[in-house]
């Protein structure tokens, strides 16, 4: 929402500022797309639950350029839950055309369902997260080189953390394994603190810590008030 915010500061006392930030940016969407030698443009708005209406009316705008010059804008946006209440929200304060230009489709996230995609996030915090991609560090390489360059990685931990979720699911609910990645993102971090600070890894990775992690952060709370009595 970065280059959206700039709009704002120039919307509100200046209109021809904030067309010409609107003009650079139809621009540098034009150019990327010629350079990917396509007409597509993909905007993703992370947090968009904080997006104003003047701020969804800007992206109307730029939409409509874009569409104008031969190329399509489609926006991805990323929010909690209570963006499923802004289409009321636009067409009850006059916006319903916005709302059907950028509200067409939702996807709940699912959260984790199984455990091979658990070995897939650990894998980003092993690997994928490498950053610079050509000679940086990973997010395990930077907290506990060592035990990186022994070659351990938490992807082999996923069985036993995928364990201790399941145990920690109350009993007598009727509830699916779609585990919430805050929860799950928390406690590999943590787990990453404490092998930072020099903790043993089989310590750090057994599923006694893991379950002391994930009892901290209250997952067993947070499935017990989104399940179904049985």
């Amino acid at each position: 929402m970065g280059i959206l915010d700039g709009f704002h500061h120039a919307y509100g006392g200046n209109r021809a500022g904030a067309n010409n930030r609107l003009d650079i940016l139809t621009e540098y969407f034009i150019a990327s797309s010629d350079t990917c030698d396509t007409n597509s443009v993909y905007f993703i708005v992370d947090e968009a639950q904080g997006m104003t209406t003047a701020e969804w009316g800007w992206l109307l705008g730029l939409q409509n350029r874009l569409d104008d010059e031969g190329y399509s804008l489609s926006v991805f946006s990323v929010a909690s839950h209570q963006m499923a209440y802004e289409f009321d929200l636009l067409a009850r304060t006059g916006n319903p055309h916005v709302g059907a230009r950028f509200l067409v489709d939702h996807w709940t996230f699912p959260g984790i369902q199984d455990v091979e995609e658990l070995r897939f996030v650990l894998m980003g915090y092993d690997e994928d997260s490498k950053w610079p991609a050509k000679d940086g560090v990973s997010y395990l390489e930077y907290f506990a080189p060592n035990h990186f360059k022994l070659g351990r990685r938490l992807a082999a931990s996923a069985p036993v953390l995928w364990e201790c979720l399941v145990a920690l699911l109350p009993e007598g609910k009727d509830i699916q394994w779609n585990f919430p990645m805050k929860h799950v993102a928390r406690s590999i971090e943590d787990v990453l603190v404490e092998l930072g600070f020099g903790a043993d890894w089989e310590t750090a990775t057994s599923a006694e810590n893991w379950v002391r992690i994930l009892t901290k952060h209250r997952l067993a709370d947070h499935m017990r008030a989104i399940s179904i009595d049985v």
